[in-house]
């Protein structure tokens, strides 16, 4: 059965608050006798001021995560909710990431328990799935020279079409782009997106991102294939963070992009850093 909506808003409220690191926020959606969960050191704090010492501990040592996915009424009045849980380094390394059952008990509004269980028997996992559809059309009776290498793709539900070719060192059109550069175009991408995303967490105020990425794809190397792809990206941070740190952020977020994780093909990254008032 659905949770009541007051009881859901007023949740979903606190875990906003929580991955916002407002403490305050939070603690005046609880009861003043607060009884809570101590989930990293264990046992149990109690009261609204043992609540901000734990998470003040927790927040110097750790970055967690938690995003609600599901509010559901107990028989007891309690509210259980299915949380998607992700602890990272401040560094941004991955320590776990899975799921948790909260269970909360509400009394006059406010929160006046917190209980953490083990998620019921996990589902099938979710696998995404990506859509593209590609259009040509031409004769190819003329033989390899003759025919039109041109083509359009386009991926629902993105309305944008591209218009491509092959290398031109293959009678392609250099005027559009080939499948070698959106190989490297989406290993650029993906770096610069999962960096964005590991800055994010470790409280790195990333300002500017740019990449002079380059695939190379020898003729003497069997199968020819995209052997290696560079990227060289310079980077803009606001703030002091030494480039230590930035250097190992790269390196998380070259373990966490898709798309290296995808290909068998070598990718080095020469980053550059620069700092912003």
């Amino acid at each position: 059965m659905a949770a009541r909506p007051e009881d859901e808003q007023l949740l979903r409220r606190a875990y906003a608050a929580f991955n916002a690191r407002d403490i305050d926020a939070a603690l005046v959606l609880m009861a003043p006798g607060v009884d809570w969960p101590n989930g990293m050191e264990g046992g149990r704090v109690a009261g609204r001021e043992a609540v901000r010492a734990y998470w003040t501990r927790q927040f110097g040592l750790i970055d967690s995560r938690v995003e609600p996915n599901a509010f559901t009424a107990r028989d007891d009045g309690r509210v259980a909710v299915d949380v998607h849980q992700v602890v990272r380094s401040l560094d941004g390394d991955v320590i776990s990431d899975g799921r948790v059952v909260h269970v909360y008990a509400i009394e006059d509004g406010l929160v006046a328990r917190m209980d953490i269980e083990d998620p019921p028997a996990a589902a099938e996992p979710h696998t995404h799935r990506y859509h593209t559809h590609l259009t040509w059309s031409g004769s190819t009776a003329g033989g390899i020279a003759a025919y039109d290498r041109s083509h359009t793709m386009n991926a629902p539900p993105a309305a944008i079409a591209l218009a491509l070719s092959s290398d031109p060192a293959f009678r392609g059109d250099p005027a559009k782009l080939n499948p070698e550069q959106l190989l490297v175009l989406a290993a650029s991408s993906c770096q610069m997106l999962s960096f964005l995303a590991v800055a994010a967490r470790a409280r790195i105020d990333v300002v500017a991102y740019e990449d002079d990425a380059e695939g190379f794809m020898p003729e003497d190397d069997r199968p020819m294939r995209i052997a290696r792809i560079v990227l060289r990206p310079h980077i803009a941070i606001r703030g002091e963070v030494s480039e230590e740190r930035l250097r190992r952020l790269v390196e998380t977020a070259h373990r966490e992009c898709f798309i290296a994780n995808s290909l068998r093909t070598e990718i080095a990254i020469e980053p550059r850093f620069s700092h912003s008032p």
